[in-house]
């Protein structure tokens, strides 16, 4: 995360979308409606979703800044979750889930930024969702970012994390048993985040990505084996980038490198040519707050969509690919108010139409297929044309 303010934010409620089974020949178009785990909450901040306790439905772990706790929700199989606690932490900010101990649970990686004194550490877990807290870095100022790799190859997990104000990047060597020599990448690099390890130049080795706040830049930093790195800029201008994560986005077997800018209103993709040289591809620089993201096939056609959180934009889009390289927004939860529910062979003129994702179509010859009409500012009815299920 950056540290830039946030304007009328207002973090009350803590929700997923969940993915519905769409009555469509088209099973690529996804529609989502928002299901809230429980409302009234301060400020979430991350989240996370794993099975914790192997009943092989999804839980939810969040950090809730306002709350100055970690927590998870035990999915109860029937779409109610209870609320537990893994531990107190003043400024509750970041969560990653990992095996961090490899005993076969697992445990939740944290750090605490939006107060002072910061820190980062871990919660681990005994196998009943019984916690240990271990601060691995105390009086951290605003510690933003943590994640966890084998960076030093030799089999066990170590961390790597950014603290903002402190002006730190490091990565914290894991001597098997969870004891950490803490080794500096960076120092004085103003504002940095969004730690992340992957071996991006393909030569065995995990080379890190970041961002850096105060410069308005975004980087990779190349490992050459033994953990000495070097920063690679490729990314200037972005005014506040608050993330970066890699993704073969245009599938050519290289990692693509993507990119939000909070003040910057920015979403972007950096194509990579196989050797590390990146061209930029403007998203979109009108995403209010543009903060987290994922990169994911999200209508199943075999190329790689991006869902976006805007923070005090109160926002939640993704952005289809519809051609190599090209996307196009669509909203996540679209309303629908009423359904005809008997198939039918035309759509009103009434009203502009749309598909399941956000596609004016042509009302006088519809394909077969689930239709919403729009009247504004929302989409009130859907329809169903004849050849669906």
């Amino acid at each position: 995360m950056t540290n830039s303010p946030r304007p009328g934010a207002s973090r009350n409620c803590l929700a997923i979308a969940g993915l519905l089974a769409s009555v469509t020949l088209l099973p690529a178009d996804p529609v989502f409606t928002e299901h809230a785990i429980r409302t009234g909450y301060s400020r979430p901040w991350s989240v996370y979703a794993p099975d914790f306790d192997g009943d092989q439905d999804i839980d939810i772990v969040a950090a809730l800044d306002g709350e100055s706790r970690f927590a998870w929700f035990e999915n109860n199989g029937d779409s109610t979750f209870t609320d537990h606690t893994i531990g107190e932490w003043y400024g509750a900010a970041r969560v990653f889930v990992v095996d961090l101990d490899q005993d076969h649970d697992l445990d939740v990686l944290v750090s605490a930024c939006e107060a002072l004194p910061g820190r980062m550490g871990w919660f681990e877990n005994d196998g009943n969702q019984n916690w240990t807290e271990h601060a691995i870095k105390d009086s951290w100022p605003y510690a933003n970012s943590v994640h966890a790799a084998d960076l030093d190859r030799d089999g066990d997990l170590d961390i790597i994390a950014t603290a903002s104000q402190a002006s730190q990047f490091c990565w914290f060597e894991n001597d098997g048993n969870q004891n950490w020599t803490e080794h500096v990448i960076e120092q004085g690099y103003g504002w940095p985040g969004s730690a992340w390890a992957v071996d991006l130049d393909q030569d065995q080795d995990l080379d890190l990505l970041a961002t850096c706040c105060i410069e308005n830049e975004v980087a990779w930093y190349e490992n050459d084996g033994s953990q000495n790195f070097t920063r690679r800029l490729f990314a200037a201008g972005y005014s506040c980038p608050h993330m970066v994560m890699p993704a073969d986005v245009d599938a050519d077997g290289d990692s693509d490198l993507v990119v939000t800018a909070t003040e910057g209103n920015r979403v972007a993709w950096f194509e990579n040519d196989g050797l590390q040289n990146f061209t930029e591809h403007m998203i979109t620089t009108q995403f209010t707050a543009a903060c987290g993201f994922c990169v994911v096939d999200l209508d199943r056609d075999g190329d790689r969509d991006i869902v976006v959180v805007g923070d005090w934009g109160n926002r939640v889009a993704w952005f289809e690919q519809t051609a190599a390289g090209v996307f196009e927004e669509r909203a996540m939860n679209p309303k629908a108010t009423s359904v005809l529910s008997t198939p039918c062979t035309r759509l009103p003129a009434a009203a502009p139409v749309f598909d399941a994702c956000g596609r004016r179509v042509n009302a006088s010859r519809p394909a077969p297929g689930v239709y919403f009409l729009r009247a504004q500012p929302h989409l009130t009815g859907k329809v169903t044309i004849g050849g669906t299920r």
